[in-house]
């Protein structure tokens, strides 16, 4: 023995404790549930992007209103502060 490092040190440098492995799978078993919730995300997603394919409302479009009021962002509407 040249008293750098004590043979029990070896034998435990190799040894991983069980609350690792514990952590471990509870790591998993977080991933798993992530990829599981973004597999349904995306699926519903893909259905709706179908759906609106299939009715052909993918691209939006303006459609003017069927009356035709005056808009409130008309020039002449007075502000509030000064109406108030």
């Amino acid at each position: 023995m040249d008293g750098t490092t004590p043979q029990s040190r070896t034998t435990t440098e190799n040894f991983t404790p069980a609350s690792l492995d514990f952590h471990a799978a509870a790591l998993d078993r977080t991933v798993r549930r992530a990829q599981s919730m973004f597999h349904r995300v995306l699926v519903t997603w893909a259905g709706d992007v179908l759906e609106l394919r299939r009715r052909d409302l993918l691209v939006p479009r303006w459609e003017s209103s069927p009356t035709s009021a005056p808009c409130q962002d008309d020039w002449t509407d007075e502000p509030m502060k000064r109406v108030a």
